[in-house]
């Protein structure tokens, strides 16, 4: 809701004079940040990173431009104004430090001059403080956090369509399990297949197999199939390429656990005829992986997927006491157990 306001404020033109961007969604943060800047048209962009006070701030929004016309646009990243704050033994007793400053750029809000616009860029904030209070009713306050599966694959075909493209039937879905929900790295995956696409007018699967770069979660995916579908020698060349990729051995151990207890535990919960957006939202992961873990469930009986977890864990405590080397275990473990021993 915060986004979508934020969108119809910059297309109708409506500008702030103070603005908070802020989530884990570093991509989105960028892209209205920039969007804020193109709107404010400002003639004159100043920088505070980290330790700025808020004297700096002020003094900075107040000063004369040199061109003396046109707007300001005063840029503050991760100031940790908007932390949560200890409190103090004593509440009567005057603010201090950046606690102090959050106060004075609090009551500041309303005083800025209406050429001015002071964005604030942070990664967490606490929005039970009074700064962030006041920008939210005075200003803008929004929180961009990562876009769901299905946002994300509608925003792929919008990009595809600008660069005159568009997406195979699945294709867009396909890109997401084999490159993640990073939206720079769907950004760069997509443009390098714009490319290879060369004058064809659609992106295919086929395309994406061929130049994308797998997460290693998509190369842990496509290994417990293997594994599961007893295709061993596949599942060992699949390692081999990992470790030629300077994985860890240790690494690819915790995500085949991950995976697995991911597995397991979706199985359980779709047995019970949970809704897999309830699933999702329990788990705290995408509803699309919680399809590709409720595809893979059908690989495995349940008695499985817990022996394949214990010997997980067995398999790391005979690497960490010595007992086996790192890649030797985790090769161990993709074999059946009629080939081990």
């Amino acid at each position: 809701m915060e986004q979508k306001r934020l969108k119809s404020d910059l297309s109708r033109g409506e500008l702030k004079n103070a603005y908070l961007l802020h989530g884990k969604e570093v991509f989105l943060i960028s892209h209205y940040a920039n969007e804020i800047e193109k709107h404010c048209g400002a003639d004159e962009k100043i920088v505070f990173d980290g330790a700025a006070t808020a004297e700096q701030i002020i003094m900075a929004a107040e000063t004369v431009s040199f061109s003396g016309t046109g707007e300001r646009l005063i840029v503050v990243r991760d100031s940790k104004f908007f932390a949560a704050q200890k409190k103090s033994e004593d509440s009567d007793a005057p603010a201090t430090g950046r606690k102090a400053d959050a106060e004075k750029l609090a009551d500041y809000l309303k005083k800025i001059p209406p050429d001015t616009v002071i964005l604030f860029i942070e990664a967490d904030v606490d929005k039970r403080t009074r700064l962030y209070k006041s920008i939210a009713e005075t200003g803008s306050a929004t929180e961009l956090v990562p876009l769901a599966p299905h946002e994300l694959a509608k925003w792929l075909a919008h990009y595809a369509k600008q660069n005159g493209k568009k997406f195979a039937p699945g294709a867009e879905q396909l890109l997401l399990r084999t490159c993640g929900t990073d939206m720079y790295t769907l950004k760069n995956e997509t443009d390098k297949l714009i490319c290879h696409s060369g004058n064809a007018a659609e992106i295919t699967p086929q395309d994406i197999a061929e130049i994308s770069t797998p997460t290693l979660e998509s190369r842990i995916f496509d290994l417990l199939k293997a594994m599961a579908t007893r295709r061993t020698g596949t599942a060992i060349k699949m390692y081999n390429d990992m470790l030629n990729l300077k994985e860890s051995p240790f690494m690819v151990l915790s995500m085949v656990t991950r995976q697995l207890r991911l597995i397991l535990l979706c199985k359980c919960l779709a047995e019970k005829n949970t809704p897999r957006v309830q699933i999702a939202k329990e788990l705290k992961i995408h509803d699309f992986v919680v399809g590709e873990a409720i595809s893979q469930a059908k690989n495995f009986t349940s008695k499985e997927l817990i022996a394949a977890l214990e010997n997980c864990q067995s398999t790391d405590i005979r690497i960490k006491s010595g007992l086996i080397t790192p890649e030797l275990g985790v090769e161990m473990l993709l074999m059946p157990a009629s080939q081990v021993g």
